[in-house]
């Protein structure tokens, strides 16, 4: 699967290619509807090819465990903002403070 790194993107970079590409030419528009998708595609993924690569991610599916029913996610889900995971922050000052 390919992604791109959104957060990279400046919003105004895509502005200022889209103007000068040939979307924005109407004298260069082909006539037929499949060929103006086509053109389209290509000319957005160019685009933004220029200004953020895209790189291939893969998605791996995890076993799903037995236990793991409906009735867990929830009990799950109520318990996670209760639980809070201690800072490594706090943790080496916690051993800072000990060893002194």
């Amino acid at each position: 699967m390919y992604r791109r790194p959104w957060a990279l993107l400046n919003a105004h970079q895509p502005l200022e290619q889209l103007n000068v590409s040939t979307l924005c030419q109407s004298d260069k528009w082909p006539g037929d509807i499949d060929e103006t998708a086509t053109m389209y595609e290509s000319e957005l993924t160019s685009i933004l090819d220029s200004l953020i690569l895209s790189c291939i991610v893969t998605d791996r599916l995890r076993p799903s465990y037995p236990w793991c029913d409906d009735e867990w996610r929830e009990a799950k889900r109520l318990e996670l903002p209760t639980v809070r995971p201690v800072s490594k922050l706090l943790v080496k000052s916690v051993q800072v403070r000990l060893l002194m």
